[in-house]
């Protein structure tokens, strides 16, 4: 029996672009009895939310949902500031290829990267500065200070991450724990205006606090944290 034209079509279109055509494949099922409702979970199961400056360009800011300077977490209105409790460090670092959304390589500790090109941070083409005078560039790769810490506005931890023209305040917030310790001590994070020649843009501020101020948010951290 001869073809139809649709079917001869179909025929042509499989033919023309080389691709085979694969099955879709079933999901497998899995007994209720894998499941439970009080899950323990591991800390590589878990991605915690990430709060971040408002900039004059972050879509929040463009979407009206903010306003540049303020201090945003999904889920929760933005604050002109917030008081952190932080709980655990981490030096860290983030390349991203030009004009690419997607992370490239990425190092957890600050000296070894995962991805392209990875290796050695220290030896890393990626990490050094290029160029001379007006022309002069920073380092593609990002280096970090990254605090997980208990944010008392949000009732909840976050992670915020200390980069950029954010770094000299990440080093006084790591002299703020270094003398006081690990989630037992309590910051006021704020905003300050810069200008420079790229334009204008927010840098973090922190204000230790003391007394009632910061005993009340540490006792917070300790409850949500269990210790």
């Amino acid at each position: 029996m001869s073809k139809t034209p649709e079917q001869l079509k179909f025929d042509n279109m499989v033919e023309d672009s080389g691709t085979d055509i694969v099955p879709v494949e079933e999901e497998a099922a899995a007994p209720l009895s894998v499941y439970s409702d009080r899950p323990v979970f591991n800390p590589e199961d878990i991605t915690p939310p990430v709060m971040k400056l408002l900039q004059a360009l972050s879509p929040e800011v463009v979407e009206g949902s903010g306003k540049a300077g303020q201090w945003s977490l999904s889920g929760f209105e933005p604050r002109e500031a917030v008081t952190l409790v932080p709980i655990s460090f981490a030096r860290r670092r983030e390349y991203r290829a030009d004009d690419e959304p997607v992370l490239a390589c990425v190092s957890f500790d600050g000296e070894v990267g995962e991805g392209t090109p990875g290796g050695y941070c220290a030896d890393c083409p990626m990490n050094k500065w290029t160029g001379e005078g007006k022309n002069r560039r920073g380092p593609q790769c990002v280096f970090m200070y990254s605090y997980m810490a208990y944010i008392a506005e949000f009732d909840t931890v976050a992670l915020i991450n200390f980069k950029r023209t954010g770094l000299a305040v990440g080093r006084t917030l790591n002299s703020i724990v270094a003398r006081s310790g690990m989630s037992a001590v309590a910051v006021k994070l704020q905003s300050k205006l810069q200008s420079g020649t790229k334009g204008s843009y927010y840098i973090p501020q922190i204000l230790p606090l003391s007394g009632e101020a910061a005993a009340e948010p540490i006792a917070k951290a300790k409850a949500l944290l269990g210790a």
